[in-house]
């Protein structure tokens, strides 16, 4: 089962995010990995082969549609990138790879012990949960098991769903983009994902979470978060949410922090992971 993250060079933090995933799933798991980038710098490409990542170069074919019909409050380019995920199927198939089933990683995810997932096998997709561990009406998009022959099979009528919403699905109440769309095209069709593969800070430190995602509040965000009030005059609502996030379990934060503040220095140092093995 391949293991497939997305990729854009429209923000740089999103380009180092995507490396500390590979470091952290190359040193602490022997999962299959595979990168879709719809990008230009050589110079990731050339990085991502030091770590015997192979990297599909793909663009979601319908980004001029985007910038036509869109109607949200992010802009075209995080449109772009957060719409990659729905292009696994495709992507792959055109490869040459013949994976069966596939699982989807978000790039702002930390992979922190090995797991096995080729007995999940779901008749559209698996995920966990989203904001609430035991609410499974509304699922996280970050972590994802796809059965790829159906969503090649789903794969017009998805994109025909996200033109008559216009790209934006911040209706569906978690989110702008492509998580309001898997929740509303697949509503209660998915099957159930263990939160331990898409762990979330504010739930709490577990040292058994597999993946851990920092949805929403980034790492580099983080640090000034960790007090309960801003020392800014004024916040931006997306400032406001992050705070209230983090706050809901300090401590958790600033561990899994200083887990993903390990492996950002690893990457800055370039330490080849032959040598860390």
């Amino acid at each position: 089962m391949k293991c497939v993250f997305t990729v854009t060079d429209r923000d740089h933090a999103y380009v180092h995010m995507a490396k500390i995933l590979v470091a952290t799933a190359r040193l602490n798991s022997n999962v299959d990995l595979c990168c879709l980038y719809a990008g230009q710098k050589q110079g990731f490409i050339s990085w991502l082969a030091s770590w015997d990542v192979p990297c599909i170069k793909w663009q979601v074919p319908y980004l001029d549609k985007i910038h036509e019909k869109y109607t949200g409050k992010k802009s075209v380019d995080y449109c772009g990138g957060a719409y990659l995920c729905i292009e696994i199927s495709q992507a792959l198939k055109k490869n040459g790879f013949d994976d069966a089933y596939a699982l989807y990683l978000d790039v702002d995810t930390m992979v922190l012990n090995d797991f096995q997932l080729d007995h999940k096998q779901p008749t559209y997709f698996a995920a966990p949960p989203d904001w609430n561990i035991s609410d499974w009406t509304f699922v996280s998009a970050g972590v994802m098991v796809l059965n790829l022959k159906r969503m090649r099979q789903d794969y017009d009528q998805f994109v025909e769903h996200l033109f008559r919403h216009n790209f934006d699905f911040a209706f569906a109440g978690h989110g702008p983009c492509s998580q309001g769309a898997w929740n509303t095209f697949y509503t209660n069709k998915w099957d159930k994902l263990a939160p331990e593969y898409d762990w979330k800070p504010w739930w709490g430190f577990n040292l058994e979470a597999k993946v851990v995602h920092f949805s929403g509040p980034k790492p580099k965000e983080i640090p000034s978060l960790l007090i309960q009030a801003s020392i800014k005059t004024e916040e931006t609502e997306r400032e406001k949410i992050n705070r209230f996030v983090v706050q809901q379990d300090v401590e958790s934060y600033r561990k899994y922090l200083r887990i993903w503040n390990k492996y950002d220095k690893l990457i800055s140092e370039g330490v080849p992971h032959e040598e860390e093995k």
